[in-house]
């Protein structure tokens, strides 16, 4: 895997309690992983910074929203993990979100590119109208990762049809299979790449080595296997755009 033009990969759901900052976590876990080195990046601007803490719990400072608000010193996080090291870019706190935002954020993500090859941003938990950042989040990314359940696949409907020419990978969590779902998540994730979609019935293991496994063994190695799926899949069609 050798060294190209970064590509932001931005995390979406619209509620909280989905698994988004799990996956987020855990796919930056697996890109490392899957290069060899530490070319992956979480970019956490959910000020409740569940991402972060996932990764590197002891993380605090001066992150993304405080970058965004003042444009000040970024400060990121470290850890050790069994792919390597990976980074985390904490929230911070944002003293004022305005109209510069935009333009902030793409000084953000410009900043990040000098560095990594893949940027992922775990953008909170709320819908695309939420603010014109979060929309320009979306609308700027190389592509969109919506992490759903089956009580709310409108949501990857919803942005499949809003994006049609950007690669939209849909991950249904939590899946039981007596609720159905599977196949209007392989509906909606059909693309010119072919098939964009994980089922996953597990959640709660994270892929950084320095937190607490809350799953047994086994189920935690069947959510790695969603995570190492999902990753090989996403990494393909990044190469290619």
């Amino acid at each position: 895997m050798e060294k190209r033009i970064s590509k932001v990969v931005v995390m979406l759901s619209d509620k909280g309690g989905v698994g988004k900052s799990t996956w987020a976590a855990s796919l930056t876990h697996a890109f490392n992983k899957a290069s060899g080195k530490n070319w992956a990046v979480l970019v956490d601007m959910d000020p409740s910074r569940t991402s972060t803490l996932l990764v590197s719990p002891n993380c605090h400072g001066r992150g993304s929203l405080t970058y965004i608000s003042t444009r000040r010193v970024l400060e990121l996080c470290t850890v050790e993990s069994d792919g390597g090291e990976a980074d985390v870019v904490p929230p911070g706190e944002a003293e004022e979100i305005d109209g510069r935002a935009v333009e902030a954020y793409d000084d953000l993500i410009a900043t990040l590119a000098e560095h990594y090859y893949i940027i992922v941003v775990d953008l909170p938990g709320v819908p695309l109208e939420y603010s014109p950042l979060i929309r320009h989040a979306a609308e700027a990314a190389d592509m969109l990762v919506v992490v759903t359940t089956q009580d709310s696949l409108h949501m990857a409907r919803r942005i499949r049809t809003e994006y049609p020419q950007k690669p939209v990978y849909v991950v249904l969590n939590q899946y039981v299979k007596e609720f159905g779902g599977e196949t209007e998540a392989r509906q909606i994730s059909q693309s010119k790449w072919g098939y964009l979609y994980t089922i996953c019935p597990f959640y709660g293991c994270v892929r950084a080595a320095v937190v607490e496994r809350k799953l047994p063994t086994k189920a935690c190695k069947e959510f790695e296997k969603c995570v190492d799926e999902a990753a090989q899949k996403i990494l393909s069609v990044l190469h290619k755009l």
